[in-house]
């Protein structure tokens, strides 16, 4: 998953979202297509801009696909033992099935494995520049305008469409709640809690 900064601009703060000016300049060259974020979402933008004749560009942040889907102790993904709730066969893209050997309903894990596989399938990696992340986003009369910063340096680059597929918020943002001071209990983010046990036979 790809966590823009707080200071990222775009035009508005929906995600998995396609950014682009109303025309383009009449050219012969591919229109340029920047993906933000390699989970579910980005793999389906990175093909479906590929299959519309469009240059294709993706920055992921960390250092291998998957998203939310694969399972670290900090920061946001699923839980140690998350199970999908819908079937593998409404889940799964309708051009690349999920292994036949896998359960109707998959654990995160296989999920991921599933989405490695499709990646291969549509040799969608090539496009794609790990440990990147991208910092801004401005538009600049007919393109967009790109600000990334890899391994220390900051760099930008235009295109003509961006798709946005950074999933979950990766920064916290705990409400201000009154009286939350007098309240005793535990406090967490849901996104940050990995198994059942912090909660586990607490009163409700």
């Amino acid at each position: 998953m790809t966590a823009m900064s707080r200071d990222a601009k775009t035009s508005d703060s929906r995600t998995s979202r396609t950014m682009k000016p109303e025309t383009y300049a009449a050219s012969g060259e591919p229109r340029k297509a920047v993906v933000i974020g390699v989970g579910l979402a980005g793999l389906v933008a990175i093909k479906s801009c590929l299959e519309e004749g469009m240059d294709v560009q993706a920055f992921e942040s960390s250092h291998q696909l998957g998203g939310n889907w694969r399972f670290k102790e900090d920061g946001v993904s699923v839980f140690r033992n998350t199970e999908l709730t819908s079937s593998k066969y409404i889940t799964a893209s309708w051009d690349f099935q999920a292994p036949r050997q896998f359960p109707h309903f998959m654990m995160h894990d296989q999920y991921l494995d599933y989405l490695f596989a499709y990646a291969r399938h549509c040799d969608l990696e090539r496009h794609v520049e790990f440990g990147t992340r991208v910092t801004a986003i401005r538009q600049r009369r007919l393109k967009w305008s790109v600000q990334i910063s890899r391994a220390g340096a900051e760099h930008t680059i235009e295109c003509d469409a961006i798709a946005v597929c950074t999933g979950l918020n990766e920064e916290r943002n705990f409400p201000d709640v009154h009286s939350m001071d007098e309240f005793r209990g535990r406090s967490c983010i849901r996104p940050y809690i990995k198994t059942a046990p912090p909660s586990e036979g607490a009163r409700s």
